[in-house]
Parts: C-alpha cells; sequence; structure tokens
C-alpha cells in the first residue's frame, strides 16, 4: 500500500481527493443522499457546498473553522490551559 507524500510538511492529511476538514461535509452529505434515495440532487449540492467552503476557507488564516468551533462551543480544547469557556464574553478574576 503506497501513502502519498506531501509536498510540504504542514500540507493537511487527504482522504481520496479531499483533505480531512472537506471530508466531514462530503461524507455527511453523500450519507444523507444516500439515505434518502437523493443522492444524484444531494452530489450537486455537495459540489456547491464544497465551492463556497473552500473560497471561505481559502479567504481565512490556518486554523480559522476550528476557532468559530470552539467560539460557538462545539469543540473544547482540553490541552490548552490558556482557553476558557467560549461563552464567557468578559472575564472577572
Amino acid at each position: 500500500m503506497s501513502k502519498r507524500i506531501p509536498n510540504y510538511i504542514d500540507d493537511p492529511q487527504q482522504i481520496f481527493v479531499w483533505s480531512a476538514d472537506e471530508f466531514v461535509p462530503v461524507a455527511g452529505l453523500m450519507a444523507i443522499g444516500f439515505l434518502s434515495g437523493q443522492l444524484t440532487i444531494m452530489l450537486v449540492v455537495l459540489y456547491v457546498v464544497l465551492k463556497v467552503y473552500r473560497r471561505y476557507r481559502d479567504g481565512n488564516p490556518n486554523g480559522h473553522i476550528l476557532h468559530l468551533l470552539f467560539w460557538f462551543g462545539i469543540v473544547s480544547s482540553k490541552k490548552a490551559r490558556t482557553f476558557k469557556n467560549g461563552f464567557v464574553r468578559s472575564y472577572i478574576p
């Protein structure tokens, strides 16, 4: 089994032809399309969603999506000691 050697050390992990952060919406939309019986329509929606997501991701700094997920409370960081709860808008010592 051959593995793809990335061009740069900080290239994202590839799953099929998508990067790892693009694979989650791809897998989700394909599963919804398969289960609903509307796979063709969902593939069109998938194409549009990926175009919009890539444009948004490329226009912002690295880690911006992860920051938004943390800010809305979807992902928490247990490793970092400096991160507080994302819903706290003011810090009172």
